[in-house]
């Protein structure tokens, strides 16, 4: 199941608020990681330290949602509760 399907099955319960602010951004934070990196094939030698430190940002923040998920999942339990309903 794909994080977007898991956002729309704890959307659609009664899930906790915590688990549906991270299975929201997490999504987005990917998606901003995934246009950074892509961004590197374009840049010349000058411009690329710099991209590379927003590739990297991009990327702690996209660990972030995750370890947060993750922790969520194994203290909290309702992801798994809220899916299976």
């Amino acid at each position: 199941m794909s994080i977007l399907n898991l956002s729309q099955s704890v959307q659609n319960s009664q899930g906790c608020p915590e688990i549906r602010d991270i299975l929201e951004a997490y999504p987005q934070a990917t998606e901003a990681y995934n246009r950074a990196v892509e961004g590197l094939a374009t840049l010349d030698a000058a411009s690329f330290n710099q991209a590379w430190s927003n590739v990297e940002q991009a990327r702690k923040v996209c660990e972030s949602y995750r370890e947060r998920l993750l922790h969520h999942r194994r203290d909290h339990g309702c992801l798994l509760r809220s899916v299976a309903r």
